[in-house]
């Protein structure tokens, strides 16, 4: 269920992304796409959390994926972002581009548990 639930909020991101390009990056299309990433990376804080109950304490995913600090942390930049795009949209895109900079960045937490 949590998957299905992350996968929702995933689909809806072709149509904000094109409510937010059609109207120019105007502060309520740029607050819509914003609280559409910030669902989509509740969903994920959720399917991550359900996985390592699932897995328990001593697995490798639960080792690998820790207290999960840059989930929270996109979770709390993404927030930040709505309210901050009315009162500058390049302030809230600028926001979303650095959460996208941060997971493009290689996460090593997985391959790091599985090389021991």
């Amino acid at each position: 269920m949590a998957n299905l639930n992350l996968l929702f909020w995933l689909s809806l991101m072709p149509a904000t992304t094109a409510f937010m390009g059609e109207n120019h990056f105007a502060p309520v299309p740029v607050a819509v796409y914003g609280i559409d990433l910030v669902l989509c990376a509740v969903a994920y804080t959720f399917l991550a959390t359900k996985l390592h109950h699932l897995h328990g304490n001593d697995t490798a995913f639960a080792k690998a994926l820790g207290n999960d600090r840059k989930g929270k942390i996109s979770v709390a930049l993404y927030a930040a972002a709505v309210p901050l795009a009315f009162v500058n949209q390049w302030i809230g895109v600028a926001i979303f581009v650095l959460v996208a900079a941060v997971w493009f960045v290689p996460d090593t937490r997985f391959s790091r548990v599985l090389e021991k």
